[in-house]
């Protein structure tokens, strides 16, 4: 932990929330998957309407070893609030690690128990915090891995993970690294990893995992990874971002609904893609796509327009005048610059 602590907190801890501003005691409880009466039974300053939480203190919210808490009779949780700066993330990328503080698990601990008495199914430890208890098959998760590439990795959808790993958040943000979850469950019968043609006959593999409503007819497709966007990835494959859009419609019009680490269709069976051309026949400068119309033809060097950028910002970087850039991208919509696009290229210099 960051912060001191209570001296009678239990000694068998194994993860720990630094409390730093607000924060809903109620969500600090559901959050991290544990009742009442396990965070005072681990944190004894607690009171039993969850009051005692001081910030800058932390405090106890896992205790694999700790014997369970004595029953007791329901109380209720005030609405005091306090805030953790290290709360279990709520970003889909990341996963949670086991804290450094673990103890070692005793040989009873480690031992495989079954799921259910008699089903036969020994479950492997460390489990997810949360999983189904008809569970027939596991998966050791990586750092770095994803609810969508394990469920595709496992010819499983990722809402069925999630299902039969409810802890890890409907936005998977609570998977943990470095522990056991769950891929398949008694009577259910995987779907093949391997990728299965888009339409019976056309002899085109598709990939997974893909976004739902892809074109049947895609010939060539690509994997999105960090930092891409339909622009982006349209300027490289010689297409338009509004091609893009058509054949993976699930993207949005604006492109807003592009995953992460799943397939996406760049070309449809008969389709060309184009190569940049030069701007004017001989000039030898080519111009990248997309970008604005009425751009003039000389122009010899280029600017991606990314969230933030205005007229006024470009032509400072640029060290050209603003009555310049608006007459070389007159589609910008003048010196007012009400229409400067952003995820296209703008001209910054002329021949």
């Amino acid at each position: 932990p960051s912060f001191s602590y209570d001296p009678n907190t239990t000694k068998l801890c194994t993860w720990w929330i630094d409390l730093s501003s607000e924060y809903s005691c109620q969500a600090l409880v559901t959050d991290n998957f544990i009742t009442l009466e396990q965070f005072r039974h681990w944190n004894p300053s607690i009171t039993s309407n969850c009051e005692g939480l001081v910030v800058g203190k932390s405090y106890c919210v896992e205790a694999y070893d700790d014997p369970p808490p004595p029953t007791s009779s329901t109380t209720s949780i005030s609405s005091t609030s306090v805030t953790s700066s290290t709360a279990k993330p709520t970003t889909p990328s990341t996963m949670i690690t086991p804290s450094s503080t673990i103890q070692t698990p005793s040989p009873t601990t480690l031992a495989p128990t079954t799921t259910k008495p008699t089903n036969g199914i020994e479950t492997p430890f460390p489990l997810q915090p949360s999983i189904v208890a008809n569970c027939d098959a596991f998966y050791f998760v990586k750092m770095d891995e994803s609810c969508d590439s394990i469920a595709a990795a496992n010819g499983i959808s990722t809402a069925q993970f999630i299902t039969w790993n409810p802890s890890a958040g409907s936005n998977c943000a609570g998977l943990w690294a470095e522990a056991y979850a769950c891929v398949s469950i008694i009577g259910h019968t995987p779907t093949s990893a391997v990728p299965t043609t888009t339409k019976p006959g056309n002899g085109i593999a598709t990939p997974s995992p893909i976004q739902t409503g892809m074109v049947d007819n895609c010939d060539s497709f690509y994997k999105v990874v960090d930092g891409d966007s339909c622009a982006k990835i349209a300027i490289a494959k010689g297409i338009t971002s509004a091609q893009i859009i058509s054949w993976n419609p699930a993207l949005g019009s604006n492109c807003g609904s592009l995953w992460l680490d799943t397939y996406i269709c760049i070309s449809t069976i008969g389709h060309t893609p184009t190569t940049p051309t030069p701007t004017q026949p001989g000039n030898g400068v080519s111009t990248p796509t997309p970008y604005q119309t009425g751009m003039t033809n000389s122009c010899k060097s280029f600017h991606f327009v990314i969230d933030g950028d205005n007229c006024e910002r470009i032509s400072s970087q640029y060290r050209i005048s603003l009555n310049d850039f608006v007459k070389w991208n007159p589609a910008v919509g003048g010196t007012g610059c009400g229409s400067l696009w952003r995820n296209t290229y703008a001209c910054v210099a002329v021949l």
